[in-house]
């Protein structure tokens, strides 16, 4: 059909014998090499559906016979792999947990990509899917779906029949987003008064813990034990690491203020959506009402508050590795290694209060 580049490497797109669009690799960078590549590789596709109809068995030369296992998936005999089930047979087999941001990239896959199950999802598939949704976002957006999806094929390749995930041949994007600013105390008090719920009680939390706005808004009771603040954000949950902040005195005392909620979580008692696009707009829009700006030092927007957090916590003392285990950074030029320092991360509740 035709020939697509991915990296230096030219592919076949082709229709196989059930009519569903794969790719093959050339191994060649040269695009002449290429084309004669792809013309004995589709007149041995046609030559193969010749003999199919005459009712003859016929493996086209240079390819590797498949399993038992990816014949009998092939074959439709129930085995085959839903994109749908992914998840879930993830859990079922392996016990792993799956970090809330794979499971949202993954069920906007299964609902977006255009085809059933995992076998039929080809690295040309993979490419134009993630250029649709994700090539006019950030080039980090952009890396970090790839590598959700990447990692649900890895998990279930023997289980899906396929030999290697789609999402192996695309090259990350270059990162081309901006930092954060932080607020100032002044900013985040107009900002705080100027907010509804739940996200006047989101704006609190992370002003005295540095969580990203899904952490806070996953926060539940059963985090809190002892004064601690325990949980697994979505950006460590993929390394297996939980943060522990000292619960903030002002915080503590903000927090049995609040309503119960239903379902545990701190900010469970509002049903309003607080999904990323909902309260990124929402955030937005009080930022520019508040005329708070994006500067020479950042943009601004929620995670400017997790910005102040870590910039109060070096203003106040607090040791560097203390300040990392608390915010789960592990790059050194973000603040490296996770640490479980408790008793040097303690000194968190000596920030001062924030007046209102």
């Amino acid at each position: 059909m035709a020939l697509r580049k991915f990296g230096n490497i030219y592919h076949i797109l082709y229709r196989d014998l059930s009519g569903k669009v794969r790719t093959v690799t050339t191994g060649e960078s040269d695009k002449k090499e290429a084309l004669k590549k792809e013309k004995v590789w589709m007149a041995t596709i046609k030559a193969e559906r010749m003999k199919r109809k005459r009712g003859m068995n016929f493996l086209v030369p240079g390819t590797t016979p498949p399993s038992d296992e990816a014949i009998r998936a092939m074959e439709g005999n129930g085995k085959r792999v839903k994109l749908v089930d992914a998840l879930e047979l993830i859990k079922e087999k392996y016990n792993d947990k799956i970090p809330d941001n794979t499971r949202k990239s993954w069920q906007k896959f299964e609902r977006d990509a255009g085809v059933k199950y995992m076998d039929e999802v080809t690295p040309l598939l993979a490419y134009d899917y993630l250029e649709k949704y994700y090539s006019k976002r950030a080039g980090k957006t952009y890396n970090n779906n790839k590598n959700y999806l990447n990692s649900v094929f890895k998990a279930l390749l023997l289980d899906a029949g396929v030999e290697r995930s789609p999402f192996d041949l695309i090259k990350n994007r270059k990162n081309n987003g901006k930092h954060q600013r932080p607020f100032s105390e002044k900013e985040f008090r107009r900002i705080f008064n100027a907010t509804d719920e739940p996200w006047k009680s989101a704006c609190m939390i992370a002003w005295f813990t540095g969580f990203r706005r899904e952490t806070v808004f996953n926060l539940k009771y059963e985090n809190i034990k002892d004064d601690i603040i325990t949980v697994m954000p979505g950006k460590t949950a993929r390394f297996g690491r939980a943060v522990r902040v000292p619960l903030h005195p002002q915080l503590k005392e903000y927090l049995s203020k609040l309503p119960k909620s239903p379902d545990g979580r701190v900010l469970g008692f509002d049903k309003r959506h607080t999904n990323g696009g909902a309260f990124n707009k929402y955030f937005g829009e009080i930022l520019k009402k508040l005329n708070i700006e994006s500067s020479e030092q950042g943009i601004v927007n929620f995670n400017s508050i997790r910005n102040s957090f870590i910039s109060r916590c070096r203003a106040a003392g607090l040791k560097d590795h203390a300040i990392r285990g608390i915010v789960g950074h592990t790059d050194s030029e973000m603040t490296d290694l996770y640490s479980h320092d408790i008793d040097s991360a303690m000194q968190l509740k000596e920030l001062p209060n924030i007046k209102l």
